[in-house]
């Protein structure tokens, strides 16, 4: 039985073009159905309009109908109250102070008594294992146990719906695996119809029993995941490399087996399936970039560039006041010039606050940080966010003061120094070609505010990158983005590269860090415990790995990407 559907419905913000066009879309009762479609293709839209409150205002043609009755005024209130929504970002939409206090407040607000309030939040506290951090402060919880906390909080509403916008945007892959087998208790064993908008389908779509493609507000493509993901790998290259990589591996590959494999236990198994003679290929890509050809040993046993070192932290300590426990416990990293650098690690292990203290944000107690040999404290401000170094804060929001994405890019020539870059044209020529490389010029005349997440962070890295810094600092890059926009950022730091800038991000996407980055770092505990080249880094990790290094290690224990294991395959039947 349809539990929730959309007839014919269109929608556009007021005085905008169409965001949706005559969707027509049916969400199955007890389905786990997975919504995926590039940036900016009407994903977040789609799912707010399925719930009266969260619905934005505009113009709006089609029906929406709930158990077969159309939505009305006189019933939204009551259709709210069985649909369940969790947001992208944990801390939007958290409330409260306290763990329980965040678990019994929607409950207070239905008039419940204590004894019933009490029962339902320790029942739900038991369900989601919150225990151990029920008395906590929000403050004190990592990214990963905020949106535990999002999802238990709409649980214990009980709802028959429940709606998720990219719920693990902003999680560490372990995190991630444990919200998503989360979501899937919630769908197997109590039966909730779930809906979730997700760019990285690798790990939640083999759990979904239906899959929707939007396409410029249109749906394209809709069924089983193993039905339609072979058209899609066939007719939709911009959507293909978003699909599992063992199913991507497995189209590349021409492999006549009859069952497309979607996990990456079923990819492990189709290639032991499939021919070639196991022996070890030399990679594609990564060891190729201009910095990781010209290496030399420096004790420790890593390998680093021949270039100078532009960012270095020295025995670092740092505490946000006296009686807090240390973050950062003698960190001690080096980053050479035009090194592009990955650090990766757990939701709430520190990775922030070091970005904060490399950009001079914050100030260690001990320790100190240097930027192309000088102290860290001994350049002007102006100097420093001017011509040096280019930040992107974690919330893109926070760089956008103007009313169009045009206007704050121009806002950039206020901060010029060199006289001719304010000429109005060169800087309009710098923007046009920026928004081209990224993808951004039909979103220019647009308010911030109004674009996708994704859309925000590459016009947010486009106003950065208008600086021309000589070193960028980057927390969490690529969230948001489909797999077209994340390789056109890969392209801007190859390019980068070349100019000799220096890219050092933070990031949960180790997909993107491995296609991206010459060295990666962990962060734990307080320090950069393990820095090596990208394919020694990835190859030999067992969680913090790519799913094309997990599938194909036993053969290619080098290949780290899809498109070296290809390359390795395609050498080894040759």
């Amino acid at each position: 039985m349809a539990l929730i559907s959309m007839r014919d419905f269109s929608f556009a913000f007021p005085g905008s073009q169409q965001i949706l066009r005559n969707v027509s879309l049916t969400i199955e009762e007890g389905s786990f159905t997975v919504l995926l479609g590039p940036n900016g293709s009407g994903k977040t839209t789609l799912l707010q309009q399925l719930h009266p409150v969260l619905a934005a205002h505009g113009d709006r043609t089609g029906e929406i109908l709930w158990r077969g009755k159309n939505v009305s005024r006189e019933t939204s209130d009551a259709v709210a109250s069985r649909i369940g929504f969790v947001m992208q970002r944990p801390e939007s939409q958290i409330v409260t102070d306290k763990v329980w206090h965040e678990l019994a407040f929607g409950l207070e607000n239905q008039g419940l008594g204590d004894d019933v309030i009490r029962r339902k939040v320790a029942e739900i506290a038991t369900y989601f294992g919150i225990e151990e951090w029920f008395d906590k402060d929000v403050s004190e919880l990592s990214g990963g146990q905020r949106q535990i906390l999002n999802l238990a909080s709409v649980m214990v509403l009980n709802p028959e719906l429940l709606i998720l916008d990219e719920p693990t945007a902003q999680l560490d892959p372990i995190s991630a695996d444990n919200f998503i087998q989360m979501l899937h208790r919630l769908n197997y064993e109590l039966g909730v119809t779930i809906l979730a908008a997700e760019h990285e389908v690798q790990k939640i779509l083999p759990f979904a029993s239906a899959m929707v493609v939007l396409t410029g507000g249109k749906i394209s493509a809709a069924g089983a995941p193993r039905d339609i993901i072979p058209d899609i790998l066939k007719h939709n290259p911009s959507l293909a490399s978003a699909m599992p990589v063992a199913a991507q591996l497995y189209w590349e590959s021409h492999s006549a087996a009859s069952r497309i494999p979607l996990t990456v236990g079923e990819g492990k198994r189709w290639l032991k399936s499939v021919g070639g003679d196991g022996a070890v290929a030399e990679t594609a890509a990564g060891t190729a970039t201009s910095v990781t050809q010209s290496t030399t040993s420096k004790g420790e046993g890593v390998t680093v560039p021949e270039t100078p070192v532009t960012l270095s932290a020295r025995d670092v300590w740092f505490r946000y006041d006296k009686n807090s426990p240390d973050l950062v416990k003698g960190l001690n990293l080096h980053v050479h010039e035009g090194e592009i650098f990955a650090l990766v690690g757990a939701n709430g292990s520190g990775k922030s606050t070091l970005v904060s203290l490399l950009s001079g944000v914050n100030s260690p107690y001990r320790g100190r940080i240097e930027l192309g040999g000088t102290r860290i404290e001994r350049i002007a401000p102006r100097e420093l966010y001017r011509n040096f170094l280019g930040v992107l804060p974690q919330d893109p929001q926070t760089l956008f003061v103007q009313k169009t994405v045009a206007a704050d890019l121009k806002d950039v020539a206020k901060r010029r120094r060199r006289k001719d870059d304010r000429d109005e044209l060169r800087l309009q020529e710098s923007i046009e070609r920026g928004a081209e490389a990224l993808g951004l010029m039909h979103v220019l005349e647009r308010h911030p505010y109004d674009l996708s997440g994704g859309e925000q962070q590459l016009a947010a890295l486009l106003k950065v990158l208008l600086l021309r810094p000589r070193i960028l600092l980057l927390d969490e890059p690529t969230k948001g983005m489909d797999e077209v926009a994340k390789q056109r950022v890969i392209d801007i730091f190859h390019e980068l590269q070349r100019q000799k800038v220096t890219t050092v991000f933070v990031t949960h996407d180790v997909e993107f860090a491995a296609r991206a980055a010459d060295r990666a770092g962990m962060f734990f505990n307080g320090d950069v415990v393990s820095v090596d080249r990208v394919h020694p880094f990835f190859s030999t990790n067992n969680f913090y790995t790519t799913s094309a290094s997990r599938i194909a290690r036993d053969r290619y224990p080098d290949a780290i990407t899809k498109d070296e294991v290809i390359a390795c395959l395609t050498r080894a039947n040759s």
